[in-house]
């Protein structure tokens, strides 16, 4: 198991100087945020420290700490909470490769998740109450609202609302009332500090900054390495906490993308070899006025081919890398690696086209040169 990084002998740092002094914001050397002032952190100064991995070990707000201990798969295994002078233990069991707990061990009870007809969280069960409550998400994926499975019950057990980044509003349950799941709920992020922290994946994310503490795992995956969704949490989603994605991604669209990519470049293809043809075309065979003659070989063949070659070998790494087949995973958020392929894919694609653009424009400038040749008399 990973050593926590308190271990290894991880010295503090305070960065975000400025003239009229100190932002307060302390990182370590791996630029981890280790103290968060309460005014950027939605409650208290939020205090994290973590494992050489960078998965969060500790986190303490307002009176509360989580202490996390880690699976073989580095997923959270268990949640050790204490509150003063209460302490509480949860065990996360998982029924295949999901961060999302099928069901959590509370020691002298349980509770376990129901998904629902989207594979969404639909209810949680609790042994200790032998009650169902059903978690009612919007279109978003926040859980907006708790039901008894009661069909005489009459009124909402809760109600809560949250900004685009999944600050909690006025008016939503706080303190120990706060709901686990709550912003992105349906998705199994839990909410882990009333502030409204976020077990997000891989990373811990906090709605009030807008942004993870710790830099992204996967370089690129959004625009910069702690901001969350490319700054566009409506549209965009990050529930891994590695790389920022559509929100709407399904198989449907993954394989309207794909067919897009490729008439793209079979395009291109066709339109560089109806070029390359007519260029041979109209070139001479010899030139006549120039002195001792000679055959006109047509230039950048050789570049003509490679490029045509690289296209279709383009289409056949599209066929491979952006296949829909692992779209369930990627709607999770797991699939990043798939992801950050189909996005280099994407560029090489956009190169490809762009060296196509560029042997066309070269032979249609042959063609122009022989034309103006065969108007002179030259050929």
């Amino acid at each position: 198991m990973p050593k926590p990084a308190s271990q290894l002998g991880s010295k503090g740092m305070r960065y975000g100087t400025a003239p009229g002094g100190t932002f307060g914001v302390e990182y370590d050397n791996l630029g981890r945020i280790t103290s968060l002032p309460g005014k950027y952190a939605g409650g208290g100064t939020l205090e994290t420290s973590y494992y050489t991995t960078d998965l969060t070990h500790t986190q303490s707000q307002d009176g509360v700490t989580n202490t996390y201990e880690l699976d073989a798969a580095k997923r959270q295994r268990k949640r050790i909470q204490v509150k003063g002078e209460k302490e509480s233990i949860e065990i996360y069991h998982y029924a295949g490769g999901s961060d999302g707990p099928a069901w959590i061990d509370l020691g002298e009870s349980w509770t376990r998740s129901i998904p629902g007809i989207g594979g969404n969280l639909g209810a949680i069960q609790d042994s200790a109450t032998e009650d169902i409550v059903f978690q009612l998400s919007d279109m978003h994926g926040d859980v907006v609202a708790t039901a008894d499975d009661d069909i005489e019950a009459t009124e909402l057990l809760s109600v809560q609302s949250f900004d685009e980044y999944g600050n909690p509003k006025e008016g939503n349950p706080k303190g120990d009332l706060t709901p686990k799941f709550g912003w992105l709920g349906s998705k199994a992020r839990r909410t882990e500090l009333p502030s409204g922290v976020i077990q997000m994946g891989v990373r811990s994310y906090v709605p009030a900054l807008g942004r993870f503490l710790t830099r992204d795992p996967v370089f690129g995956g959004s625009a910069n390495a702690y901001e969350y969704a490319s700054g566009d949490p409506v549209n965009n989603i990050d529930l891994a906490g590695t790389v920022c994605r559509k929100k709407e991604a399904s198989r449907k669209g993954c394989g309207r993308a794909q067919r897009r990519a490729e008439r793209r470049v079979r395009a291109a293809i066709t339109n560089l070899r109806a070029r390359l043809r007519e260029a041979r075309a109209d070139r001479p065979r010899r030139l006549g006025m120039l002195p001792g003659g000679g055959n006109l070989s047509l230039p950048w063949e050789d570049e003509v081919k490679e490029t045509i070659s690289s296209a279709q070998s383009f289409l056949t790494a599209v066929d491979e890398a952006t296949s829909c087949t692992d779209a369930g995973t990627l709607a999770m958020g797991g699939a990043y690696v798939l992801e950050k392929r189909a996005g280099r894919l994407a560029g090489a694609g956009t190169k490809i086209v762009g060296g196509v653009n560029k042997v066309a424009g070269r032979l249609g400038t042959l063609g122009f040169v022989l034309t103006v040749a065969g108007t002179l008399g030259f050929c």
